[in-house]
């Protein structure tokens, strides 16, 4: 398997964002991920910083742990409304962390879209950024959830066109599944960076066939002419009743859940 990161680039000494490793069984489909993007930059020699929050403990093997530069970042609270109050809060300016950590790096490798979503110029850090995104979720008709509470609809973040713009501050995206990437093109309405589709981790396991339009995957399933579409583990029974419960009041769409607990 090749690792993307963008043609006739070589980068040598590279920052992963290992912070989602840190906060729970919660983000267990990340965390392989993570695992798996590593495992393939040391299989390349890269030198690795892993970007991490502060006093938590990183679930990684200790010899791996040794091997890699640790930066402790600063933990901001409340994060899913940030974007409401700019890039600075707590009295951190995470433009200037970014820029400090890019002068060590040849590239920042993102594991976790909300850490672009700050409201500072990204092209004013030095140096590529990568982000590898995974288990989309994707509707039919994007407007339905536009009115529905943000915190509730954490599931159906990635549907929010005021929140996946911030995948264009990137320059490259990696994805789970060809649906994925299709789902990306379709939500995001402007133009996005250089998108590949890889496997990794638990999506070398439950990765949905590879297809080009949402129509072609509905026949191919059967699937119901509207319905929502979860593409990944359920990631708790909590996150899922919330979920229910915000979208009950406003469509009776099914739901269609495509994972390891489908």
């Amino acid at each position: 398997m090749r690792l993307f990161l963008g043609k006739g680039l070589n980068f040598m000494r590279v920052a992963l964002d290992v912070r989602p490793l840190q906060v729970g069984t919660k983000y267990r489909g990340t965390g392989t991920y993570i695992r798996e993007l590593l495992e393939q930059y040391l299989k390349r020699r890269r030198e690795i910083v892993l970007m991490a929050w502060p006093e938590e403990a990183i679930s990684l093997d200790q010899v791996i742990l040794n091997s890699c530069e640790i930066i402790r970042l600063p933990k901001c609270s409340n994060l899913p409304v940030l974007k409401y109050f700019g890039y600075k809060r707590d009295g951190l300016d995470h433009q200037a962390i970014y820029a400090e950590i890019a002068k060590r790096v040849d590239l920042l490798h993102f594991t976790d879209p909300q850490d672009l979503r700050f409201g500072f110029p990204w092209s004013d850090i030095g140096v590529p950024r990568v982000l590898t995104v995974h288990n989309l979720m994707s509707v039919t008709h994007s407007d339905l959830f536009f009115d529905c509470n943000f915190i509730k609809m954490n599931l159906l973040k990635f549907i929010y066109r005021d929140y996946v713009q911030n995948y264009t501050h990137c320059d490259a995206i990696l994805t789970d599944s060809q649906f994925t990437e299709h789902s990306l093109h379709y939500y995001v309405k402007g133009k996005l960076p250089i998108t590949k589709t890889i496997l990794l981790g638990i999506s070398d396991r439950y990765v949905l066939p590879y297809v080009s339009q949402v129509d072609e995957y509905r026949l191919q399933r059967k699937l119901p002419p509207r319905f929502i579409l979860h593409v990944g583990a359920l990631m708790g029974n909590k996150n899922v009743e919330a979920l229910l419960q915000a979208t009950a009041p406003r469509c009776n769409w099914p739901f269609v859940f495509a994972g390891p607990y489908s």
